[in-house]
């Protein structure tokens, strides 16, 4: 079919060991990605209830997407994040 051409899109997947709050480098090279035209999502840990809210915060307003693993103690998951300790 002739007419419009499909952009190519590029997409990436950061898996990180921690919060993204905790991950200064892996934040920035997200960043870049994404302004770079890449379809982003950064995977991460949570285990600290503290850290959550902050990692809510940096994320905002950012475009790329964070998709997160909750080994948090004080919730359903307990036994993973006992598992995963």
């Amino acid at each position: 079919m002739r007419g419009k051409a499909k952009k190519m899109t590029h997409k990436i997947c950061l898996i990180i060991p921690h919060h993204i709050s905790f991950q200064p480098r892996s934040l920035r090279e997200a960043d870049s990605l994404d302004e770079g035209g890449w379809d982003v999502k950064v995977v991460s840990r949570q285990s600290d209830p503290l850290l959550v809210a902050s990692d809510r915060r940096l994320i905002r307003d950012r475009k790329w997407k964070l998709e997160t693993v909750d080994l948090r103690r004080d919730d359903i998951f307990s036994n993973t994040w006992f598992l995963e300790s």
